[in-house]
């Protein structure tokens, strides 16, 4: 298992997935899968932006971890995402989920 670099994020090393956790409550977030043999480490990148995974039979995968940025980075995200739907929010869903802008 790995923290990532600002403390937030926790990664483990399951037998073939690995597991992204928040730190602070230690919910569960998503599985990484790729891997068919079992693994044997994980952790994040420098910047805590990708995570990534070995394994017994030499592979090595690398995942970004959008969730993992600095909270002006998801809201970005999820401007960008809503953008590509071609909805916009409501003043008062842009209120209720953003109110910190």
């Amino acid at each position: 298992m790995a923290f990532s670099p600002d403390g937030r994020w926790l990664v483990t090393a399951g037998p073939t997935t690995a597991g992204l956790w928040h730190a602070d409550s230690g919910a569960f977030v998503t599985y990484l899968r790729g891997h068919t043999a079992r693994l044997v480490g994980a952790g994040f990148t420098a910047n805590g932006s990708g995570i990534a995974t070995a394994s017994v039979d030499g592979t090595v995968r690398a995942y970004r971890c959008d969730l993992c940025g600095s909270l002006e980075q998801l809201v970005g995200l999820a401007d960008d995402r809503l953008a590509a739907t071609g909805r916009q929010l409501t003043p008062g869903e842009r209120r209720s989920y953003f109110a910190f802008r």
